[in-house]
């Protein structure tokens, strides 16, 4: 039998262009509102242009961009699933989430006497 290439650490998730894989729809969706949303103002409302240039195509860049940055910031050299414990640390009270670590350290320590 010949050798087949094995991916080491396959519980990792897989990074193509510098994003999560499971990061590029959302990247392509935002892309494509970025795009078609600005272009229906365009088309039908008013047909503006910056440098000569549709607007649609500058917002669309811009939202290109954008979601491409964050999705890099929230996943790339971070915890996983970083942001969602962030989001529920902001949402929810700890009672109902459990305990971060972020909680224990702004508890109040009311079980120490001060003498």
């Amino acid at each position: 039998m010949r050798a087949r290439p094995i991916r080491s650490r396959i519980f990792l998730p897989v990074v193509k262009l510098g994003l999560v894989s499971d990061d590029w729809p959302w990247v392509a969706v935002i892309s494509f509102a970025g795009f078609f949303l600005p272009f229906l103002f365009w088309k039908f409302v008013a047909p503006a242009t910056f440098l000569r240039v549709p607007i649609f195509l500058w917002l669309g860049f811009v939202a290109s961009a954008a979601s491409y940055g964050f999705f890099y910031f929230i996943r790339i050299g971070r915890r996983p699933r970083w942001f969602q414990h962030k989001l529920k640390q902001l949402c929810e009270p700890d009672v109902r989430r459990g305990t971060l670590q972020a909680d224990l350290a702004a508890r109040e320590r009311l079980y120490l006497k001060e003498e």
